[in-house]
């Protein structure tokens, strides 16, 4: 995942945050001084609308979370110049290693 992208979900995990913390809280329900027996089907609509958007956004929130915090690095932005870098010194490691092997065996070619 690109930089750029990994903050863009970390501003949305935030506004998420705050989205579900507020429709977590039953008191901003509006039906908290209801009782069951006395309310009506549309404020049972409503009510159960209600919590189910805020068992929504938490679910939300936290698979954003789960996203922002993978460290995949085939997916990270990578330093290009140093990974070419590191390649090359990997090669030429081999290289003299394979020198080494093949010069104890005595079949050693310039």
């Amino acid at each position: 995942m690109r930089k750029d992208q990994r903050e863009k979900l970390a501003g949305l995990s935030e506004r998420l945050a705050d989205f579900a913390i507020d429709a977590a809280d039953p008191e901003n329900w509006g039906l908290t001084t209801y009782v069951p027996k006395d309310m009506t089907d549309d404020d049972k609509l409503f009510s159960a609308g209600t919590v189910r958007l805020a068992s929504q956004a938490v679910g939300l929130l936290i698979r954003v979370e789960q996203v922002v915090a993978l460290r995949n690095p085939l997916f990270d932005d990578v330093d290009e110049p140093k990974v070419d870098n590191d390649i090359a010194a990997a090669e030429r490691k081999a290289e003299a290693l394979l020198k080494r092997v093949m010069s104890r065996n005595g079949k050693a070619k310039a």
